[in-house]
């Protein structure tokens, strides 16, 4: 089977999950949803169904840690939602306590370092026995969630927070993307991408769910600058107003793809 028919038949079986997660009902019928989504996109990848995950992972993990990094000290405690391949994780390790993967897998495929463990949770909250954390990090996992849980999801990492602890986020944002398996097929995300957000959504969620301040960064590739929300949100309305044929234009800058990358750090 060649990339562009993988990558069809990804989209086909992403598409489906998708409406079969946003129609589910709330509790066990959506976590059941949820978890054979995912656990059927590993086995479609492993066996060659579906396109192969992005190489560079542990290079993009890299470049994540260098933001990460500057939140940690040797007495940190450590979860991590969605973990991918763990290769963040691991960084991680090294300079913390503990790290707590948590995902919707029935059991961890990959080799873990001895600080690290697994934690198997319905991917909304944060099971039980982890926590008090110092740090929780949230790389490319919202958008992956029913929207309708995203409220519970944040409030469950803020109540599993140390005093000053942090929740860091990288999220696409919907004005330059869609990000998922449907770019390049739809306009808008199709797939397992159940919702990409604004910054100004964000901003509103992380405050009602207790998050006392929100620290915003643009950047990539290893490189972030910490940046005042006003200047992304007002980028987002210019492109808002503009003909769709522009704003792609302009979001394919990378100046300006830099700054819509929504990378923002909740603080207790």
């Amino acid at each position: 089977m060649n990339d562009n028919k993988k990558i069809k038949a990804q989209f086909e079986y992403e598409n489906a999950c998708r409406k079969r997660i946003l129609d589910s009902a709330p509790g066990a019928e959506r976590s059941a949803a949820f978890s054979a989504a995912y656990n059927g996109l590993v086995a479609g990848i492993t066996n060659g169904q579906f396109a192969e995950s992005d190489a560079d992972d542990v290079t993009k993990a890299s470049q994540k840690f260098s933001l990460v990094y500057r939140f940690l000290n040797s007495e940190s405690r450590v979860a991590e939602f969605g973990p991918g391949d763990g290769d963040l994780a691991v960084l991680v390790a090294n300079r913390v306590t503990s790290v707590a993967l948590v995902d919707v897998l029935e059991s961890w495929p990959y080799k873990l370092p001895k600080k690290c463990r697994y934690s198997h949770g319905d991917g909304v909250h944060l099971p039980g026995d982890v926590g008090p954390l110092d740090l929780v990090i949230g790389s490319h996992v919202l958008e992956h969630l029913h929207p309708e849980t995203v409220p519970d999801h944040l409030l469950s990492v803020r109540n599993a927070l140390s005093p000053h602890g942090r929740y860091i986020i990288f999220t696409p944002n919907r004005f330059a993307g869609p990000h998922d398996i449907s770019a390049g097929l739809s306009d808008e995300a199709s797939g397992l991408h159940l919702k990409e957000y604004e910054v100004r959504d964000m901003y509103k969620l992380l405050k009602d769910a207790g998050f006392r301040r929100s620290v915003w960064y643009a950047g990539g590739r290893g490189m972030y600058l910490r940046i005042p929300f006003c200047l992304i949100a007002c980028t987002e309305l210019l492109l808002s107003v503009l003909p769709r044929h522009v704003s792609r234009r302009l979001v394919n800058f990378f100046p300006i793809r830099a700054l819509l990358g929504i990378i923002v750090v909740g603080k207790v």
